[in-house]
């Protein structure tokens, strides 16, 4: 009811508007929203969930608008849905932590990346994706594991997911489908430019998940407002270096930089991974200036479950 009460409400913000010299105008809408009494108990609780959901959307619709146009969002919307009821979106890896890449291919055997698409779809699809792909990964893995290939996977998450009871039942229905999936096999990176610091729900959901035995990155790392007291709060296995700072490896600056982004993971203890590593040269650098691991072309592009258990990799470290 929710969902639908929502969806109305976007269905008549985004209904365009004609104005006098201008001609049709559209406009877009986010929100956020909590139910009481399963997820706060208070007026000051329902509050702050809504209003740090509100925070995430407003994000998520800017954080990928590159590439589309808000005229197409209907259309996105349709088509991932569709593509999900006909199976038709794919995950792909690389690694090397192993990361679950969604595509969304089309009858015309196209692939589209999701800065292609996730900017047009609202929660609740966003939602219905991020539950196909989580399904997917757990349908790979267990057959990975049956064909005798042992692999950690990352998955992207909404940091908003972590608070809906529908996303914790629907981990563990997974489990309870492909038993040979265990937590310690899952890592669920979450971007710092959507995780609010202070989110202390949010913080407390990531310490839970790490007691039951996954792993936690912060993806995107050094492209937010990172501070050492914010991040220790959080319970981190690694932290991803973002390809837009690793692109700057050459220059004095951006080895300086690099190395600040390094220095505040320090104090957490945790490993630190490049991503975006295209050349050789890149990839010692980044090691000399304290990279526990790299990610990027010049090892893999991301590649279809297929190709995962041939996969052959041997460390420039050694």
């Amino acid at each position: 009811a929710l969902a639908r009460f929502a969806a109305r409400m976007r269905q008549t913000s985004e209904d365009p508007i004609t104005l006098d010299g201008f001609g049709p105008v559209s406009i877009s809408a986010s929100y956020g929203y909590a139910q009481y009494p399963e997820e706060g108990t208070t007026s000051a609780q329902i509050l702050a969930l809504a209003d740090q959901r509100l925070y995430v959307a407003k994000h998520v619709a800017t954080g990928h608008a590159m590439g589309v146009a808000l005229g197409n969002a209907p259309q996105w919307r349709q088509r991932i849905h569709q593509g999900i009821v006909e199976q038709t979106i794919e995950v792909h890896y690389q690694p090397i932590i192993s990361e679950a890449l969604v595509r969304y291919r089309d009858r015309d055997g196209r692939i589209y990346m999701p800065g292609e698409f996730l900017a047009a779809l609202p929660p609740e699809a966003v939602w219905e994706l991020d539950r196909a792909v989580m399904r997917q990964v757990f349908h790979d893995m267990a057959a990975w594991y049956v064909a005798g290939s042992r692999v950690t996977v990352s998955i992207n998450i909404d940091p908003a997911d972590l608070l809906m009871a529908e996303w914790d039942s629907y981990r563990a229905s997974l489990h309870a489908e492909f038993p040979q999936v265990a937590p310690e096999a899952l890592m669920f990176e979450i971007r710092e430019s959507l995780t609010p610091m202070g989110a202390s729900r949010v913080v407390e959901m990531l310490r839970q998940l790490t007691r039951q035995g996954y792993h936690v990155a912060l993806d995107d790392f050094g492209t937010g407002m990172s501070t050492v007291a914010g991040l220790q709060r959080l319970p981190l296995s690694a932290v991803k270096i973002d390809p837009a700072i690793t692109r700057e490896w050459a220059s004095d600056s951006g080895r300086v930089l690099i190395q600040s982004v390094i220095g505040l993971s320090k104090p957490m203890g945790v490993q630190v991974i490049a991503e975006g590593v295209e050349t050789v040269p890149q990839q010692r650098m980044l090691q000399q200036l304290g990279c526990h691991a790299e990610q990027g072309w010049l090892f893999s592009p991301a590649l279809p479950a297929s190709a995962v258990p041939g996969w052959t990799w041997v460390s420039s470290r050694n």
